[in-house]
């Protein structure tokens, strides 16, 4: 399977988009904190209400598919996936926390989900930098 069966090429929204610029811009600035070369992949969608999704796979097709079809996660029974903002390939899972962490100091603690923080209860405090975060 290939990512283009997940419509990646179709037009995205400007949300996505923007969301897409920043990830790429993080990861040209902080390449060096990032272990290239894993097995894995970080993926990202965009959910219902402009929520994000972080998750980590190494069938990130599959993966994919499978939180569009059955939205196995509190946090995305409650806003379902709309859209892939984005893959990164060849990666290993501290990726997935580092980005998770990276979309909540961006978009706000409670705008997003994915790595160690998939609880759908709100969080109180906004971290403001990586190395800030307790949530709490």
């Amino acid at each position: 399977m290939k990512q283009s069966e997940l419509n990646l090429d179709s037009q995205k929204c400007p949300f996505s988009k923007k969301v897409e610029q920043k990830i790429d811009n993080f990861i040209a600035q902080n390449h060096r904190l990032l272990y290239s070369g894993g097995n894995g992949n970080v993926y990202v969608l965009l959910c219902k209400y402009e929520k994000i999704y972080v998750g980590y796979s190494e069938d990130v097709i599959e993966r994919i598919k499978k939180q569009f079809r059955y939205k196995n996660t509190s946090w995305l029974s409650k806003y379902p996936p709309v859209e892939v903002i984005t893959i990164i390939e060849q990666c290993d899972i501290e990726w997935e926390s580092l980005i998770t962490k990276f979309l909540m100091i961006e978009y706000g603690i409670n705008e997003v989900r994915g790595g160690p923080y998939t609880s759908s209860r709100k969080y109180i405090n906004q971290p403001q930098s990586l190395d800030d975060f307790e949530l709490g």
